[in-house]
């Protein structure tokens, strides 16, 4: 048994399940336990239509990090078709009191940040919130928050889970850790009602596991940029449009920067074509030191986390843009360099090459000199590449209308719509 964050949690074996007694985190004295009875009997609300209730991130909108992105997309489209969703984010990343947001109802609940924790409590939270609001669909983002499908199934709501990709595989995670994202996968094929699948290997890798519930790919998408926001925001960093690669990506180990900047540091081409990283980290981090100091002494741009038009004008005016990643599970960040018709560069594992670019475009992963190769391809090549082909699987319309036909069928097998 183990306590943080105002959350006191053991997992049983016989019979397997999750059984949760919550401290309240507003009381002064932390040792006050709320009765779970309490928390449950609260705040009911009449089931109106396809009610939707939404956990595992850390909040929308304009949130760094691929799942984030992907849910901003999504339930406002949803919202839109005549659902209604409401969004568990976690504190500190969104406003303290909930707001809607295109629709969506963003509600915050507090969780200590913790790199380690904070994903797992927060989502222990969501589930009693939500069936203490009536849910009878939950659909939780990510492995390791889907750890507590268990819970959610015994308290009688529907569970969706979207499988991200293989967490347990990214390098910033020790042994106790990533033995709770098998845990949390295994959870999500043994209990969950219906499980979304974002790329082909996912979806060959949780079939073979034989899941108790439905199971469909359903990738992410991509928004198509309506008009190139002006040069001069790119001003504050000092870039200069057309004489820059980019790389959009979080601060952490499996996203391969070093590699990238080492890259073009062997390239040559510093002095005529910068290099511009957009992003940061969730929590301060040696390894995040580490970066900042790699790219002062290479001459690399950081620009922070950014958003909206301040995001658009970094891929608008770009040369060219690289994701030398080790891991993913369908890159967001890939398919928006597309959507603005940069040149490309990737890693060749298999998410990335699941998009289908030329392959040319791909590199070996952790090969800075095979980066650096790419990165003169790319500043000799045209400046603009039209990818609209390959992104027509990836229009955020029909990813909503499929979502939505996978909840009906998760809540009506009787009557299952084929994909």
């Amino acid at each position: 048994m183990e306590r943080f964050s105002g959350i006191v949690c053991a997992q049983t074996t016989s019979p397997p399940g999750v059984i949760l007694i919550l401290a309240d985190p507003a009381a002064s004295n932390p040792s006050r336990i709320r009765p779970l009875a309490e928390l449950l009997g609260k705040g009911r609300v009449a089931e109106t239509g396809l009610n939707v209730f939404v956990a595992g991130l850390r909040g929308i909108p304009d949130i760094q990090g691929g799942v984030e992105r992907h849910c901003q997309s999504l339930y406002p489209r949803l919202v839109r078709a005549g659902g209604k969703v409401t969004v568990f984010a976690r504190s500190g990343y969104v406003p303290g009191a909930a707001f809607d947001f295109q629709g969506v109802r963003v509600m915050p609940l507090r969780v200590a940040r913790s790199t380690s924790v904070e994903a797992l409590a927060h989502t222990g939270l969501a589930v009693l919130r939500a069936k203490s609001m009536g849910a009878k669909l939950l659909h939780i983002h990510g492995i390791g928050p889907a750890i507590w499908t268990p819970l959610a199934t015994r308290l009688g709501m529907k569970v969706v889970v979207t499988h991200h990709g293989f967490d347990y595989n990214r390098q910033k995670w020790g042994t106790n850790a990533k033995r709770a994202l098998r845990l949390g996968e295994s959870n999500a094929i043994r209990y969950a009602d219906g499980i979304v699948c974002i790329s082909k290997e996912i979806l060959d890798y949780v079939r073979g596991a034989k899941p108790k519930g439905i199971v469909e790919k359903i990738p992410n998408g991509v928004e198509r940029p309506a008009e190139t926001p002006p040069a001069g925001l790119l001003d504050k960093w000092n870039l200069r449009a057309g004489a820059y690669f980019l790389l959009t990506s979080r601060f952490v180990r499996e996203k391969g920067i070093p590699d990238l900047i080492r890259g073009w540091v062997a390239s040559g081409l510093s002095d005529r074509c910068g290099l511009a990283i957009a992003g940061g980290e969730d929590h301060p981090s040696p390894y995040g030191e580490s970066i900042r100091k790699l790219a002062a002494e290479s001459g690399a741009v950081l620009t922070g986390v950014v958003a909206k038009e301040d995001l658009g004008a970094l891929y608008g005016h770009a040369r060219g843009f690289v994701l030398p990643s080790y891991h993913e599970g369908l890159p967001i960040s890939l398919l928006e360099a597309m959507s603005w018709g940069l040149p490309l560069g990737a890693s060749s594992i298999l998410p990335n090459l699941e998009v289908g670019l030329a392959p040319e475009t791909y590199f070996p992963v952790g090969d800075a000199d095979a980066i650096a190769t790419r990165l003169r391809q790319i500043a000799e090549g045209p400046h603009r590449v039209d990818h609209s082909a390959l992104l027509v699987k990836y229009d955020w319309d029909a990813i909503a209308d499929s979502t939505l036909r996978f909840y009906r069928n998760v809540m009506d097998p009787a009557s299952r719509v084929a994909a």
